[in-house]
């Protein structure tokens, strides 16, 4: 918005951004205007293995919080030589932006009350749920199949868990095609989304954000902005373009009014499920300072697997970098 801002229509009074859901135009509204609409939403948390929480007599409901989050995966740990499994997570340390940019905003995002215009206006970074973040980093590194600092997305996705090697990984619902296409049946039928619990943060959430916004030119005719308004509140509103979002973009919609029924896998159906109960944390990660999520904290992450460094280590480099980004 702040670069396009001398470009960009108001969208507010379009049956669109009366459908959009809670908290997806917060980004894109500057006094009282709406400037951009959702083009569509993703989300992320623990992928988890149905079938093996059978086995392993685990209630995925009754996961509400770190406490039963640790009790299930210690229980899973005790049984996994029974379940088949090589461990309980996959972590990928190796890919910067899982850890740097995904993991730390389930912790980060609730310090900037879910707004990522806070995040990017923010001169300091408190890591207010720190302690948090690293009880869910050291879970998943001591239950993970190692070295974690080298296992990168292809391992974790399609050798370890599609193959049903490991029980849970941190993911989202972009990873669908790639499980599908190794085991079909085991996407469809047997893969759930948990969330990611934040220890002192209230609610059983998973950060769901916006990718993109659909912009209108306000500099183009008047003729040509008032149709231009018209299509996206056709593509999102009517019944002819809920069909197209769903079927043929095969998109989890940002708004209101949709079967989620007809959304084609479980893990986009969840992430609907949960953006149209406002059981959401915010994409604040967008307004981390340029680079800072992957370059610095990834990184940071990296020597703390590897035992290079201290998580009080990591906290005070990272929070220096973003100071000094900031400036």
């Amino acid at each position: 918005v702040s670069d396009w801002s001398d470009k960009l229509a108001d969208l507010s009074g379009t049956a669109a951004a009366d459908a959009a859901q809670k908290g997806s135009l917060d980004g894109v509204s500057v006094d009282g205007k709406v400037l951009g609409l959702p083009f569509n939403q993703e989300g992320y948390g623990f992928i988890y293995n149905k079938n093996v929480f059978e086995k392993a007599g685990i209630d995925p409901a009754s996961i509400i919080d770190f406490a039963s989050l640790e009790a299930a995966v210690k229980e899973l740990d005790s049984q996994k030589a029974d379940l088949g499994l090589e461990s309980v997570f996959a972590l990928p340390g190796k890919e910067t932006w899982v850890t740097g940019l995904h993991l730390s905003n389930t912790f980060i995002a609730p310090e900037f009350d879910n707004n990522v215009l806070t995040a990017y206006e923010s001169k300091t970074i408190d890591y207010k749920y720190g302690d948090a973040f690293k009880k869910i980093l050291d879970l998943q590194n001591d239950y993970s199949a190692q070295p974690t600092v080298s296992l990168d997305y292809s391992k974790q996705v399609e050798e370890l868990f599609s193959l049903q090697k490991v029980a849970m990984i941190q993911q989202g619902n972009w990873v669908y095609g790639s499980i599908a296409g190794i085991d079909e049946d085991f996407a469809a039928n047997d893969i759930g989304l948990l969330p990611i619990p934040v220890e002192g943060y209230e609610g059983d959430s998973i950060p769901v954000g916006i990718p993109m916004y659909w912009g209108v030119n306000s500099n183009a005719d008047e003729a040509v902005v008032e149709e231009s308004k018209k299509f996206i509140d056709w593509l999102y509103t009517s019944d002819a373009g809920k069909e197209t979002v769903l079927n043929d973009f095969k998109f989890i919609p940002a708004y209101e009014g949709y079967d989620s029924s007809k959304i084609s896998d479980p893990l986009s159906k969840a992430v609907y499920e949960y953006a149209e109960q406002g059981k959401t944390i915010g994409w604040t990660f967008m307004g981390y300072p340029t680079g800072w999520g992957q370059d610095e904290l990834g990184v940071q992450i990296q020597k703390y697997l590897s035992d290079e460094a201290s998580w009080e280590e990591v906290i005070e480099a990272t929070k220096a970098s973003w100071e000094s980004s900031r400036k």
